[in-house]
């Protein structure tokens, strides 16, 4: 079977037994959500990713007490201690899971960002709200940039943020 996308409507086609092919059309209703997700995954100017993605609830646990680990220990030791190791003591994650995850530390920051633009885009599909949402992200990802001593949000999200924009103004109208 063949799958064609164009915009929201999927062309299939199956073939018979006898090779003649049939013609298979359906459409498909993308939320806000959905359609700001896509983006942000196609966005070509990304920072560091996980190596891996999480599948089982233990290691989203894991995955998520590494990002919370390197909150707390910026907030506690400062920029300075903020290292690997710190995370994994702070985290009780062993050094082999977390680069089993994370390339390394910028990986486990831009984690953080991309949880803070993931719930974002949730809230704005939720609410409806998507400018004053978005322009809320705005200062939390240049209050991250102040938090880590990183430029993260000029170098990166700030032209996913105008893209998701965009996105949401033309579907708004």
């Amino acid at each position: 079977m063949t799958e064609i996308w164009r915009s929201n409507e999927v062309t299939r086609s199956a073939t018979r037994a006898d090779g003649t092919r049939i013609p298979l059309t359906a459409t498909r209703d993308l939320s806000q959500a959905a359609r700001l997700m896509r983006i942000q995954r196609s966005h070509t100017d990304a920072p560091p990713q996980l190596r891996k993605k999480p599948m089982q609830s233990r290691s989203r646990l894991l995955v998520d007490s590494v990002k919370q680990a390197c909150l707390l220990v910026v907030e506690k030791e400062g920029i300075d201690g903020l290292s690997v190791s710190a995370i994994s003591e702070a985290s009780g994650v062993t050094f082999g899971s977390i680069y089993q995850y994370f390339p390394n530390l910028d990986g486990i920051i831009a984690a953080v960002y991309d949880d803070a633009v993931s719930a974002a885009i949730t809230r704005a599909s939720r609410s409806g709200q998507v400018t004053e949402v978005f322009a809320a992200l705005e200062e939390e990802l240049k209050h991250l940039d102040l938090i880590f001593h990183r430029d993260f949000f000029q170098n990166y999200y700030r032209s996913l943020l105008e893209a998701l924009s965009e996105a949401s103004a033309v579907k708004a109208s």
